[in-house]
Order: C-alpha cells, then sequence, then structure tokens
C-alpha cells in the first residue's frame, strides 16, 4: 500500500489459462479502478522493489530465460541496480538493503553456477567495491549455470525447466530432478547444491517447472491441483524427452526427487515404466491415505480443505496414484532414503514400502537416517547420502537401457 493509503501494488493474472501472464497492477482505493502498471509474461522470481518515501514502485526484477529488470522511477537504488545488472548480464542482483540516506547500498550478485558475491555502493565514490563472497571455495569451482528450456506439453501447455550440464565429457544419463511442495514452490535461478553436486558426478540434470509448480502464478499451479500422480508427471517426461531430443545427453533417464519429488520418483517409475532406467526417492511418500492420516500438518487449520483441494478425495483415483499399490508395474532399480525423524511424509510410510517392495523382484535398496527429519541436514549423513546415491547411480549406468526404441 503506498504512504498515502489511496493506492494498493499487487501481481495478478488478468487472463484465464496456464500461460497467462503475471502483471503488476496499481488499483485505487477510492474507486476501485487498476491500473497495468507492468505486464511481465510468463515468467518466474518476480520481486518488486518500492521508494523508501511514498510506497511506489521503482524497479522490477525476474527471470525469464535470464534475469531481467525494469526501472520505473529512476531512484538512486533503481540505478545502481540497473547499473549491477548490465554489469553482470546472465546474473541475478538484488539490492540487500542500504542506509536510511540510501548513500550506501549493499547488493547480492549470484548466479546458478556461484553462490553469489557482495558488493557495496558508495555515494561517496560513486562507485562500489567488492565484500566478501559467501562461499569463496565453491565460487572459484568454475562451475556450469544453467540453460533454460522451453518446451510444450502434449495438450498445447507452455512450460519452463532448467538444464544443468556436466563441466567435462558427456553425460553418463539425463537425471529428471523433480522439486517438493508441489504447491508453491518451483525450480528457481539459483545455485541449486544438490543439482550441482549430481553434474559434478557426470549426469545431466533437468529441473522441470511442472503445472502445479509456483512461481509463475495461481493459473499454473491449480492446474496440478488433483494430478499429482498423472498429469503432472507427463509434464516431467516430456520435458525430459524435449531435452534428449535436443541434446547431448544420452540414452538413459534417470528419476530423482525429494518429499512431493520423491513421491514423483516413485510413482514415475509406475506411471511411465517404460520411460526410466531408475528412481531416487528421498524423504518421499507412497500412499495418500498414509500421508494425510499421518504427516505433521494433519491437525493445522484449514489442513483438511487444502489436502482435499490439491490432493483431490476420490479414493479409487488416490489409490491408483499411490505407488505402494501398483508395485506390479516398476521394472528399474530403487534407492531410498528417508530421515528416522521425519514428520513431514513419516518414516512408517517408508517402512511399509520397504516392506511391500520385499514381497517382489524389485532390485532395491533403503537407507534411513537417525536424528534426521524431513531431508538430511547432518553433514555426516548429507556426505554419506551423496555417497550411496553416487553408487547406485553408477550401478544404473551398468545396466542396458530400459526401452531406447520407446524414445
Amino acid at each position: 500500500m503506498s504512504d498515502d493509503g489511496k493506492f494498493v501494488y499487487g501481481l495478478t493474472q488478468l487472463e484465464k489459462g496456464i500461460n497467462a501472464s503475471q502483471s503488476l497492477v496499481k488499483v485505487s482505493l477510492d474507486s476501485g479502478e487498476y491500473e497495468v502498471i507492468h505486464n511481465f509474461g510468463f515468467v518466474s522470481q518476480i520481486s518488486i522493489g518500492f521508494t523508501e518515501r511514498g510506497g511506489h514502485p521503482e524497479y522490477a526484477t525476474w527471470v525469464d530465460d535470464k534475469p531481467q529488470i525494469k526501472v520505473f522511477k529512476k531512484t538512486r537504488p533503481a540505478q545502481v541496480l540497473a547499473g549491477f545488472a548490465k554489469g553482470f548480464p546472465g546474473y541475478l542482483v538484488v539490492n540487500t538493503g542500504s542506509d536510511d540516506a540510501e548513500e550506501n547500498i549493499t547488493l547480492y550478485v549470484g548466479s546458478p553456477g556461484i553462490k553469489g558475491e557482495y558488493y557495496i555502493w558508495e555515494k561517496s565514490t560513486g562507485s562500489a567495491r567488492y565484500l566478501f563472497s559467501q562461499q569463496e571455495a565453491v565460487d572459484q569451482l568454475g562451475l556450469n549455470s544453467f540453460e533454460s528450456i522451453k518446451y510444450t506439453a502434449s495438450d498445447g501447455a507452455q512450460l519452463q525447466g532448467w538444464l544443468l550440464m556436466p563441466r567435462s565429457g558427456k553425460p553418463k544419463a539425463l537425471i529428471n530432478h523433480i522439486h517438493g511442495g508441489p504447491h508453491g514452490p518451483y525450480n528457481r535461478y539459483v545455485f541449486d547444491t544438490e543439482m550441482q553436486i549430481l553434474a559434478e558426478m557426470g549426469y545431466a540434470v533437468f529441473a522441470p517447472n511442472f503445472r502445479g509448480s509456483g512461481g509463475y502464478g495461481k493459473n499454473l499451479e491449480r492446474a496440478g491441483y488433483r494430478q499429482w500422480g498423472t498429469r503432472m508427471l507427463d509434464d516431467m517426461r516430456e520435458g525430459a524427452e524435449f531435452v534428449q531430443e535436443n541434446y547431448d545427453v544420452g540414452d538413459k533417464v534417470y528419476t530423482m526427487g525429494g518429499s512431493y519429488g520423491g513421491y514423483a520418483s516413485a510413482q514415475n517409475i509406475v506411471r511411465h515404466n517404460d520411460y526410466y532406467d531408475c528412481s531416487v526417492i528421498v524423504a518421499g511418500f507412497f500412499e495418500f491415505d498414509e500421508l494425510t492420516a499421518t504427516w505433521d500438518g494433519r491437525r493445522g487449520f484449514n489442513t483438511n480443505d487444502f489436502t482435499n483441494t490439491t490432493m483431490g478425495t476420490d479414493a479409487a483415483r488416490l489409490r491408483a496414484m499411490s505407488p505402494i499399490h501398483n508395485l506390479d508395474k516398476v521394472k528399474v532399480p530403487i534407492l531410498i532414503i528417508h530421515g528416522k525423524a521425519d514428520r513431514r511424509t513419516p518414516l512408517a510410510g517408508a517402512k511399509k514400502y520397504v516392506k511391500a517392495l520385499k514381497k517382489t523382484n524389485i532390485d532395491f535398496k533403503h537407507h534411513f537416517y537417525s536424528n534426521e527429519g524431513h531431508g538430511l541436514y547432518f553433514d555426516d549423513n548429507s556426505l554419506d547420502q551423496y555417497e550411496k546415491i553416487n553408487t547406485f547411480l553408477n550401478q544404473c549406468d551398468a545396466r542396458p537401457p530400459l526401452n531406447v526404441a520407446s524414445r
């Protein structure tokens, strides 16, 4: 809201459809009329800066194929930020603060290839100087950044993801890296430790923003409601297929993710059992009834409304989307990693899944870590996890591709 209380600014989508643009609008509280300040298009990571005095938009940043900036008012912070953006093309530049007079402005400069550096611009000198690196040893590795992947799903939806290639050599395989959530989170144009580790292992890593993902507007997010184990998985596969068709990433495709991404990686090898060559499941869930009855959000305000809306309530459909009830369709090796103290996707579900796997001929391994919750955060456990993932993926590399002809 502006300082005088006359206007409210916000982001909205003025059109229907998954790919509707996001717009910055100015709404008059007196008349109720609105004005479009800027139409961003189908993009993500929109951030608006507001003037210190007046409370009106001074600049906006967003990410399309790469970071972009638009200056609305030529204030000192906006001009300094725009100057940095011009000086660091392809990098994400963020105003992290200033003194009250806006004579000393600190800025962050980062990308998917570096953790990031901090600078200070000083009015007294009219220039900026380097302060420090967030993690200098990582920044000096010369890691690759992301490449924007835009593809058209089979039903016409336009989707975007990010591709990270290994620094040297032909990729061993393509990993479809699935984010958690699924609603709200999305794959951002920022440094992703796990993706970089996988690329250093020698894999091409594709991170799709499938329908249901946040960041691109509520239309795309809501399009994933009740599609957790169906259309959303199809978006993931179709994005990976586009990458295979246009980049030299090898014949094999693996699916990997945590939380919802863990569930998706378990269900991917059910729904698309002719496509993926192995699956890594971190902190996943395997049955909708089990999850909604045990997860830590079940007692939250309006939680049932949320799960009913986003997951659906059709018992037969939920069972069909539950990996534990469809193990007869699985053809490839599985690695399961879970924290014993996980309250979001409790260990009981993973133990039940492992027990069911033991009654099949499926090649699987599982590792449960003490004192870890939803994901692994202790250094020793995290290192051990990636060592086990590396060993597992190397074993997958040695297997013949599942079905090259189908690709």
